[in-house]
């Protein structure tokens, strides 16, 4: 249905960019999937994760969704992945704290 990637963006809102690939149809389907992903984003811009960027991309092998489909799909998506992202953070941080507490002098 939807790819998401994320990036932290400094900012108290998030922000949306897609890449639709030539190889999921011709130029009229590539934009009828980048308009349903701008109008699911500005209608659920307010339950996606604050503070990053998010690249939608479709799936290999997908086609167009609905929009009801993909605002849910965006939401579960979204928050997933900027969960991930937040473990994968703390985890390296916590490596790193056990690094500098195992150095001499550190």
């Amino acid at each position: 249905m939807v790819r998401v990637l994320v990036g932290p963006n400094g900012l108290a809102h998030p922000r949306m960019a897609c890449a639709v690939p030539k190889r999921f149809g011709n130029a009229p389907k590539r934009n009828r999937l980048r308009r349903l992903y701008k109008e699911a984003f500005r209608m659920e811009k307010e339950r996606l994760p604050a503070g990053y960027d998010l690249l939608l991309s479709p799936p290999r092998g997908s086609g167009i969704p609905g929009l009801a489909a993909l605002r849910e799909a965006l939401v579960a998506q979204a928050t997933r992945t900027v969960a991930r992202l937040e473990q994968q953070r703390a985890r390296e941080a916590q490596q790193r704290e056990r690094r500098s507490e195992e150095q001499p002098g550190g």
